[in-house]
């Protein structure tokens, strides 16, 4: 998962605290942490499906985003789907 923010953040606890009772965070690894990017390995188990896992989270601080490119849904921040399509679009 690739996300952008205006300032830069440790969510290390917050990733603990999302622990769910079908997903088990088994550990989380913090990767790069510098001025512009935080990249974290986040180890985890779905006790029901015997599966284990990882998943990469990302962190840009590069360029946040401008307030014009962000709605809100369900209390989620995100980009609009014109600043998303812009994104993946190739010049």
């Amino acid at each position: 998962m690739d996300f952008d923010s205006p300032k830069k953040i440790n969510l290390i606890n917050r990733i603990k605290n999302a622990n769910s009772l079908d997903i088990s965070i088994q550990n989380i690894n913090l990767k790069k942490d510098t001025d512009t990017v935080s990249r974290y390995i986040i180890y985890y188990h779905v006790p029901s499906l015997n599966h284990k896992d990882s998943l990469k989270l990302e962190i840009s601080y590069r360029n946040p985003p401008k307030r014009t490119d962000i709605q809100i849904k369900n209390n989620i921040s995100m980009f609009t789907i014109t600043k998303l399509i812009d994104n993946v679009t190739i010049p």
